[in-house]
């Protein structure tokens, strides 16, 4: 193949990747007769943005000669496709030299997994440090919810782009700090659509309905991001009527939309437009949209039979996930329901391969309390592979109550390590009113006085 055609077809590899269309490209790359090193390196590039990391181990594997952009695509193929380990053994074990980009793509890949531990062993070990790496340090922490540290991160930057103002606009907002969220914004010397989305979503998921309609307004044009934003905002604020008629004007719906709608009927008690004029007219449904479902049903007892149907038609749908048996557990709690919130916790294990998590351990404690099995929810909440935390014992607490069992509330309580230390402690507020109730003695919480 002539050169000129050989790195058309390369072009070509390229920018089929970049479209999604990693089969064509592949054709593309075979049909180059001698594929040089640029063309192989596209291929291992191609594949890496493509999702398939093994895909591109193997392309690589069969380079007989390499560079550093080589390395940096097997890396990246690996970094950001969530095997940070294999790239980690890459960078230190293999690569025979590193560059700016190496670095950078080590940093952003233990952001994007939320390993910051990881992500900052690079970014200190880095002899220099370009914009974009500050700003995969800064996002990854903005992310997780650092805050300190991202603003740690932020007032050591010596230059800014509108990534680094937007990701602290973020991190300010997940915090529910809406006054450094404005002043920051107000202090970017330039603004884009991403930045306004960021502004107008801290209002609209700080339950400031007002303050998001203001920017909505002030917005010289939307996308997607913003639409689905306002349209939440009105939905979560309760008001249903003007969100369904935004969301009847959207020209564009997406899944988001959709579920935005739906959770908005769901959580404000319209049950039957939520299912029949949302749930039931989409032409498919995620585990998101289930889920909103889920919750609404599970917050109404009334409703238990239909949440119980519902669980088990997303098996043959989708994969049930772990918000999905902690909605079926909390609607077998409200009805008393033992049996059936056992078996969907075992089908769950058995059948799903779910690992439970702290808060369906703490649901299933709830609902042996409820029945009255108090010795098995007091074995459960001491059994189980997480520390109790007051929550966990809270639920254990109001069953003792309910069956009138102070000596036992006091003795789990002590037993589990649970600091009885402050007398506001929800913990020991429980006990104490639980145990003037039923006018057992003081004495049964003992409180270090500090």
């Amino acid at each position: 193949m002539p050169e000129r055609n050989q790195s058309s077809a390369t072009l070509l590899v390229s920018m089929l990747a970049q479209a999604g269309q990693i089969d064509a490209a592949r054709e593309v790359f075979d049909s180059i007769a001698q594929p040089d090193l640029i063309s192989r390196t596209a291929m291992v590039a191609a594949y890496g943005q493509s999702g398939c990391p093994a895909q591109a181990r193997e392309e690589f594997d069969r380079m007989r000669q390499r560079n550093i952009v080589s390395w940096n695509a097997l890396l990246t193929a690996l970094a950001l496709n969530g095997l940070v380990e294999d790239a980690r053994h890459v960078f230190f074990a293999r690569m025979p030299e590193w560059n700016l980009v190496s670095w950078c793509v080590m940093v952003s890949g233990y952001s994007e997994l939320g390993d910051l531990e990881g992500a900052r062993e690079f970014f200190d070990l880095m002899p220099e440090r370009s914009l974009a790496c500050w700003n995969a340090m800064l996002s990854g922490y903005a992310a997780g919810g650092f805050l300190r540290e991202a603003e740690g991160i932020f007032c050591r930057m010596k230059e800014l782009d509108l990534v680094s103002w937007t990701c602290m606009v973020s991190a300010y907002a997940q915090h529910g700090h809406l006054r450094k969220v404005a002043e920051i914004f107000d202090t970017m010397p330039e603004r884009n659509l991403v930045s306004w989305n960021s502004l107008l979503s801290s209002f609209a998921q700080n339950g400031e309905f007002e303050e998001a309609k203001r920017v909505f307004d002030r917005m010289k044009e939307w996308d997607q991001v913003s639409l689905n934003a306002m349209l939440s905002a009105y939905a979560q604020h309760g008001y249903v009527d003007h969100a369904k008629a935004f969301f009847d004007r959207m020209a564009h719906r997406n899944t988001v939309s959709w579920n935005a709608m739906l959770a908005g009927y769901a959580q404000n008690g319209h049950l039957h437009e939520a299912k029949e004029e949302i749930f039931d007219t989409l032409e498919q449904q995620n585990i998101l949209t289930w889920n909103s479902m889920l919750v609404a049903l599970a917050a109404n007892g009334d409703h238990f039979h239909l949440a119980l149907e519902m669980f088990h038609t997303i098996f043959t749908t989708d994969a049930p996930d772990g918000i999905s048996l902690t909605c079926l557990l909390l609607a077998c709690s409200h009805r008393g329901q033992l049996r059936a919130g056992f078996r969907c916790f075992h089908t769950m294990v058995a059948d799903c391969g779910l690992k439970p998590e702290k808060q369906h351990y703490c649901c299933m404690v709830g609902l042996l309390g409820r029945a009255g099995r108090l010795d098995d929810a007091e074995e459960l909440l001491a059994s189980m592979p997480f520390v109790p935390d007051s929550l966990d014992v809270n639920s254990l607490l109001a069953a003792c109550s309910d069956h009138k069992d102070a000596r036992r509330g006091a003795r789990a309580t002590r037993s589990l390590g649970v600091n009885l230390n402050s007398k506001h402690g929800s913990s020991y507020v429980l006990l104490s009113n639980m145990i003037q109730l039923q006018g057992s003695s003081p004495s049964l919480i003992r409180v270090d006085e500090a």
